[in-house]
């Protein structure tokens, strides 16, 4: 700044409510003043672009003669903008840092499980965040950008209740700078596997050829049923005779061994009244949430007993023959009837 004479000398003050970091000094070089605006301290941590990102100055300059008095009509003002550009100065962080949940062992394939957030406040490819696992699982797949943890293979309660992971969070910028090495932010992931109920009970069958009618047989049928399934879901409920015993001719009851059943004759059973014998429905439900059950079809084949007596189809015959009949000629037929069946 030239004062067109030489005869005066240049004072710059700086007056801003944001500029209290920063400070401006005059300089004289021949008949210029130029100015100089600095941080006030040479620490690197002054200017913060997270906190301030721009202060915006007011700069006012005044000239005083030989005197030190001040000449009004020798003034300027103008504004100066300064704006902080961001350093890759701080590192991705979680929050929270530990995730948890708790997913059925039938989720479908690519289904989301949940998501991780991290946070950077850098600016630019220097606050973006980029996710991956710390080890290599082929188990669960996480979306370098969105944080979001799927799944990739199917899940087996038997074989793995739980799967503990660790997610690490980057940012893209340098991966070092002025201040360090940057830093890898990391959170635990959680992964608790429920048990569903994935299978229905299997009913495997061992009975007698048949039952004789009116006999006193207990038992007809031993049933044994397994289920793969693990814990509630693989205990049985109940079985139960759903169809085919309006009558109630036969009840299912607790064998002496896990998992056997024995289908027991409880009244007389008669070929008469039922010549085709009894097709049973039998269902085994499991304890399962939700439960599962299986359905057995049961025939009961029944053998006939000689329990009739032959009967004629009358109780007198009246028969006339001459005298002159020849030897085995044939005189009348007999009928004769009995309910033996075959």
């Amino acid at each position: 700044m030239d004062d067109g004479s030489g005869a005066a000398e240049g004072n710059i003050n700086v007056a801003s409510v944001e500029a209290e970091d920063i400070k401006a000094q005059a300089e004289k070089v021949g008949d210029f003043v130029f100015l100089t605006i600095r941080t006030k301290t040479s620490s690197n941590n002054v200017l913060n672009r997270e906190r301030t990102e721009s202060y915006l100055l007011e700069v006012r300059a005044t000239f005083r003669d030989s005197d030190n008095h001040r000449l009004r009509e020798l003034k300027a003002a103008t504004r100066v903008r300064v704006s902080v550009l961001d350093t890759n100065d701080l590192d991705p962080f979680f929050n929270p840092s530990a995730y948890a949940v708790t997913v059925a062992e039938d989720a479908s394939l690519h289904s989301s499980l949940l998501r991780v957030k991290a946070e950077d406040a850098d600016e630019g490819i220097n606050g973006e965040v980029y996710y991956t696992f710390s080890k290599d699982t082929e188990q669960f797949a996480i979306h370098p950008v969105s944080g979001v943890i799927s799944l990739t293979r199917p899940l087996s309660y038997s074989d793995t209740k739980q799967h503990e992971l660790t997610v690490e969070a980057r940012d893209r910028g340098n991966t070092a700078s002025s201040l360090g090495p940057r830093r890898v932010d990391t959170a635990s992931v959680r992964i608790t596997v429920a048990q569903v109920n994935l299978h229905d009970p299997v009913m495997t069958v061992q009975h007698l050829p048949e039952v004789i009618e009116q006999s006193h047989a207990d038992i007809y049928a031993i049933i044994l049923i397994t289920d793969p399934d693990l814990g509630r879901h693989g205990e049985v409920s109940s079985v139960e005779i759903i169809e085919g015993d309006p009558d109630a001719h036969f009840r299912v009851r607790l064998g002496s061994e896990p998992g056997e059943y024995k289908v027991e004759v409880l009244k007389l059973l008669d070929r008469e009244v039922s010549p085709h014998g009894y097709n049973l429905t039998v269902k085994a439900t499991d304890r399962g949430v939700p439960p599962r059950a299986s359905y057995k079809q049961l025939h009961v084949r029944l053998g006939d007993r000689n329990d009739h007596r032959p009967v004629f189809d009358q109780e007198e015959y009246r028969i006339r023959v001459s005298e002159s009949a020849l030897v085995n000629t044939p005189l009348t037929r007999l009928k004769v009837r009995d309910e033996v069946r075959s």
